[in-house]
């Protein structure tokens, strides 16, 4: 069975992902490791802001984790626009 070159819907969701200034903060303290208490600490933020955070990032790259996030964000091509 030959597998087509399609570009399925799936594949492209995270090419157009816009996040915010803050955002773009979080994940990348995010994506370099970081956990949520030392973030907010870095960022003067609560735990549950840079929780809240994290969730509109996931939520803009229609994923249900952070991981997932990270790993279709930085398999964007870096189209991330402020």
């Amino acid at each position: 069975e030959e597998k087509s070159n399609a570009v399925l819907p799936e594949q492209i969701y995270a090419v157009n992902i816009k996040l915010t200034r803050r955002e773009q903060q979080v994940f990348g303290m995010s994506a370099n490791g970081l956990p949520i208490k030392i973030i907010a600490a870095e960022l003067g933020l609560s735990e549950r802001t840079v929780e809240k955070h994290r969730a509109n990032i996931m939520a803009k790259a229609n994923v249900k984790n952070m991981i997932e996030a990270i790993v279709h964000i930085q398999n964007s091509n870096d189209n991330i626009e402020i």
